[in-house]
């Protein structure tokens, strides 16, 4: 190898037959070069005698060296069809068809096109395999997903009538319970009811991005409105939760995304950041949202004084995306919510940013928090467009 990297330094030649044409005419004639002004220069023979014995070696080399080029470049035909049936394979997919002789009785260059070929049939067996596979696992997670859509909208009608009554019950609104501890009882009812209903509209959303029946509509975006949006439908959440929630928007700045993405997404960050955030006696709960602008674009920034995120918060695909803690339970005194709630909140923020063209990420700072960030794109003149 270092004799091909030091010839390879040269400005000329730069295929490899030409390095080969190279080596072999520079070894031809070096010695016909020496023997030729040996005779001309060093030895006594007359030079009416030495010139036709050059003029012959010059003819007799050229003529040599035109043979042997013409040979050496046909006996390299099995490197350069390797290399073409290579280079054809990762342009076009097209398996090659090389010459596969086997045994132990064939040469280095016909191993060398046999295990090419071979390489690469393997290697297309494998990503058809490949592919296949993942078209029926796309498949079975696009029908289960479906079916758990169908689930979701099943359990939510017997749910909101839970709620309803419950609400009546501890309103009392046909009349008195009777006994003071129902009302509660049907609080708690109410209470319990909500919780599982909003668990079973997270799943639903996720079920309609990974099953790929959510439609967008890309357009340009007033961030502060939708800020200012998902803040007042998540403001009952932080007032329950003893959490002040505050929006400090500078300017109305314009983002492309899909604008009920765009919401949904920023309503989950908060909520994660609502849930591993609580208030006591030495510190209260606090959530606040901003946003900054610079030329590559806004970044929404929504900050807590809550617990960091541990491993059961983080779904294992956004492990990468921000300070994780080892804590194996979230039951630190500092902030309390339930892991499996705050990872599907998690997951549908980051799957609802990605379509809308942006990414979220975190890190936390002991003792002042965590700090998300939402980077998306500035909205351009004329960008506005359809996906789905």
């Amino acid at each position: 190898m270092r004799f091909y990297r030091l010839l390879s330094r040269l400005p000329r030649p730069r295929s490899y037959i030409g390095k080969i044409l190279f080596v072999s005419f520079v070894g031809v004639h070096i010695p016909l070069i020496a023997l030729i002004l040996y005779l001309l220069l060093l030895s006594d023979i007359a030079m009416t005698t030495v010139l036709p014995v050059v003029v012959v070696l010059l003819v007799a080399t050229v003529g040599g060296t035109v043979a042997t080029f013409a040979a050496l470049y046909a006996l390299l035909a099995p490197v350069r069809a390797s290399s073409a049936a290579i280079r054809q394979y990762l342009e076009t997919g097209v398996l090659p068809r090389l010459p596969s002789e086997s045994g132990d009785d064939v040469d280095a260059a016909a191993r060398l096109m046999a295990d090419i070929q071979e390489g690469l049939t393997r290697l297309d067996y494998a990503l058809a395999a490949s592919k296949a596979a993942r078209e029926a696992t796309t498949a079975e997670k696009k029908e289960v997903f479906g079916m758990l859509s169908r689930l979701s909208h099943d359990l939510r009608t017997p749910l909101n009538a839970i709620v309803g009554f419950s609400q009546m019950m501890h309103n009392e609104m046909l009349g008195p319970l009777g006994t003071k501890a129902y009302r509660g009882y049907a609080r708690d009812i109410e209470t319990s009811s909500q919780q599982l209903l909003d668990r079973i509209q997270r799943i639903l959303d996720l079920s309609q991005m990974e099953s790929g029946d959510l439609s967008l509509a890309m357009e340009s975006v007033s961030l502060d409105q939708a800020v200012d949006e998902a803040v007042r439908a998540k403001h009952l959440h932080a007032g329950a939760a003893g959490v002040d929630i505050s929006a400090t928007m500078a300017g109305s700045a314009c983002v492309l995304a899909d604008r009920s993405a765009l919401i949904q997404s920023i309503m989950n960050v908060i909520g994660v950041a609502i849930e591993t955030t609580a208030s006591n006696e030495q510190k209260a709960g606090r959530v606040t949202v901003s946003a900054t602008t610079d030329a590559e674009g806004v970044t929404l920034s929504i900050a807590d004084n809550g617990r960091a995120l541990d491993r059961n918060d983080v779904p294992a695909g956004l492990a990468d995306r921000g300070f994780v803690a080892e804590r194996e339970a979230t039951n630190s005194p500092e902030g309390v919510g339930d892991a499996t709630s705050v990872s599907i909140s998690l997951l549908l923020a980051d799957r609802l940013a990605v379509l809308s063209g942006a990414r979220l990420t975190w890190h936390f700072v002991e003792g002042r928090g965590k700090l998300f960030h939402l980077a998306l794109a500035k909205h351009a003149e004329g960008a506005d467009r359809k996906a789905a």
